[in-house]
């Protein structure tokens, strides 16, 4: 594993597919069961890597006590955070980043664009998926077209709280 980056993608999903129901959404659609557990898995993992509207959208706690990297297209539009990287270039480009800073785990934790972006280039290596009893008709795909080129192996499924489901799977090439 000493060169190669473990990715984790960890996303919040509702029923009928959707991340978010639009570009502003703040999932506060998710149970607090939900955010306790994407909080323990990210420190866990130390560092996280999202994408411009993720990054913009969550709150300066959700930085804290890990790393975090922000693939964006837009540096000079965003704040600047202790503990982020930002960082502009292709997936790989970063997983290269990443690497040559010693680091050799990582959280995807989104948004869509970002998610099809690493799963298209073949770098995602498990999911989480947490699964919340609403449905939205339409909003943001966590999985968009890339998704087809992969195949996914089931590890484990539980109950999380009271209505949700927590799903982990392996991606297989």
């Amino acid at each position: 594993m000493a060169n190669k980056l473990k990715i984790s993608m960890i996303l919040l999903q509702s029923l009928d597919g959707f991340i978010a129901k639009n570009q502003q959404d703040k999932l506060d659609w998710g149970s607090k069961t939900d955010k306790q557990n994407f909080k323990e898995k990210t420190i866990e993992i130390g560092t996280m890597i999202c994408g411009t509207n993720t990054y913009v959208h969550m709150p300066d706690f959700a930085f804290k006590n890990r790393k975090t990297y922000v693939l964006t297209s837009r540096p000079d539009e965003l704040i600047q955070r202790e503990n982020v990287t930002l960082f502009t270039g292709s997936p790989s480009q970063l997983v290269q980043k990443i690497l040559d800073d010693g680091i050799t785990n990582v959280a995807l934790v989104g948004g869509g664009h970002i998610y099809n972006s690493f799963l298209a280039e073949n770098l995602v290596d498990e999911i989480f998926i947490t699964i919340a009893p609403v449905a939205f008709g339409k909003g943001i795909h966590g999985f968009g077209e890339n998704v087809l080129a992969n195949k996914f192996k089931l590890i484990s499924m539980s109950k999380m709280g009271e209505d949700e489901i927590y799903l982990h799977y392996e991606v297989i090439e």
